[in-house]
């Protein structure tokens, strides 16, 4: 396998490389996650994108069943109404996880699929006639859509058939001929796609917010900073972990695991804390976020990001019957992450401001829960102890000049002049008036004093 500059990560492609391999589990889990990402021309993206997708790893299906149907939870239109004992008498077979293209000038019938009149002898069972498009062939796969940019701004019909293929987790698409009964296929698979929003039209948040919002993930692509890179490029060298070999270390953990149907069942997965969780939902509200996809796609994001950093162990009668246990990991989702994920949930959501606050303010929970622990309500008694201790200092430091001013006048009023000190001196003494003024002043002060404490 040749390694083009997409598939040499560097810095600025690692984000990608990141998402796209927890795409790549959640799809293979069955609760797919889309990516979207941007850079100019010449960055890779393309490259990177068809380098993972050469490399998906393998799912069963019932024997050459163009639809992929799962033998647990067979779909299509031949199989879905099989019993059990049926389906147990089918053959299965291993491939390789679908990876199909679309291009800005598909046509409709091509990605959707059409209705072969030639097959159809019952007009309210058009089932068997069904030629089946892109997209329901892609089915538990993935597809990649370059320059989707393009097709949103070109191809309003095809951008509507993503929003209803993307839109809820499986998602749908409907097959329709003047006068036959609307075949509807469920599908299940994740879009991954690229654009150069420096180019006409722009970029996708700009052309169609809506489907913009779909993507769970969205991130910038760079061109390699490091000539020691370009030359791996040049070369045709891959890193020392190729994509493939990557994917099979991380995917391995999941071999036990059976298809989830919802994002519910993530939940036995792995642990999420309560506390993430209610941090997540105060974010949501104090942000003022639009999208509850956002929220969304941070939490499950996480999730998928630390199943694929996190050893596991599984229990024996969990693993045979296909299912992980509860408590099967050792570790659950941490802050770090959320951090991972939220900026690329956030990126075609929310401001630059808004986001650069969100990203803080996780920061600083980390921050916090790095920190020794102290519960909040040590820390009011804290700062209600420091106040006190400040009021009680300055009122005994007034309390303290006022005595001392108080003792002064005191002895002042006392020393009450003599004939002998007039005498001697020539100070006129004080006058009956003036010490009973003096002696009303003090118990003033006395008065003022007791007051203060």
């Amino acid at each position: 396998m040749k390694y083009a500059q997409g598939q040499v990560i560097h810095d600025g492609n690692q984000d990608l490389y990141k998402l796209l391999k927890v795409s790549t589990i959640s799809t293979y889990l069955g609760i797919p996650h889309h990516i979207h990402a941007e850079g100019v021309r010449g960055t890779g993206k393309t490259t990177l994108f068809r380098g993972v997708g050469k490399n998906l790893p393998k799912i069963i299906r019932i024997k050459d069943c163009v639809y992929n149907c799962h033998p647990l939870k067979p779909h299509c239109p031949q199989h879905k109404d099989l019993n059990r004992e049926e389906v147990a008498k089918l053959e299965t077979e291993w491939i390789q996880m679908p990876f199909m293209e679309i291009s800005h000038g598909a046509k409709l019938g091509t990605v959707l699929g059409s209705i072969d009149l030639k097959k159809i002898t019952d007009q309210n069972q058009p089932l068997a006639g069904i030629l089946p498009g892109v997209i329901p062939r892609a089915h538990r796969g993935i597809i990649f859509i370059d320059e989707i940019n393009r097709l949103a701004d070109t191809s309003p019909e095809l951008t509507d058939v993503l929003l209803d293929v993307m839109g809820t987790k499986p998602g749908k698409v409907q097959i329709e001929e003047t006068g036959l009964t609307k075949v509807e296929l469920q599908v299940n698979l994740g879009v991954w796609a690229a654009s150069n929003p420096d180019e006409d039209p722009g970029s996708l948040q700009n052309i169609r917010k809506q489907l913009s919002d779909r993507f769970d993930f969205s991130t910038n692509v760079f061109r390699p900073a490091e000539p020691k890179v370009v030359q791996k490029i040049l070369a045709g060298q891959s890193n020392p972990k190729t994509v493939e070999d990557d994917l099979n270390r991380i995917l391995k953990n999941f071999s036990h695991c059976r298809t989830k149907e919802s994002e519910s069942e993530t939940e036995g997965l792995v642990d999420f804390p309560q506390e993430l969780s209610e941090l997540l939902a105060k974010i949501y509200i104090d942000y003022s976020i639009e999208s509850m996809r956002a929220i969304k796609a941070i939490r499950f994001g996480a999730i998928f990001h630390a199943l694929m950093n996190k050893e596991i162990n599984y229990d024996n009668n969990s693993s045979q019957a296909g299912l992980l246990n509860t408590g099967a990991y050792a570790d659950s989702v941490d802050i770090d992450d959320i951090l991972q994920i939220a900026e690329h949930t956030l990126k075609h959501r929310v401001s630059d401001e808004t986001k650069k606050s969100i990203i803080q303010e996780l920061e600083n929970y980390k921050y916090r829960k790095e920190q020794p622990q102290v519960s909040n309500s040590n820390y009011d008694n804290h700062d209600q102890s420091h106040s006190k201790q400040d009021f009680n200092k300055k009122s005994t430091m007034r309390s303290q000049q006022f005595i001392s001013n108080l003792v002064s006048r005191i002895k002042r009023s006392l020393q009450k002049p003599t004939k002998e000190k007039v005498k001697t001196t020539g100070d006129r003494g004080k006058s009956l008036m003036e010490l009973a003024q003096e002696d009303k002043d003090s118990k003033e002060l006395i008065k003022e004093g007791k007051r203060e404490k």
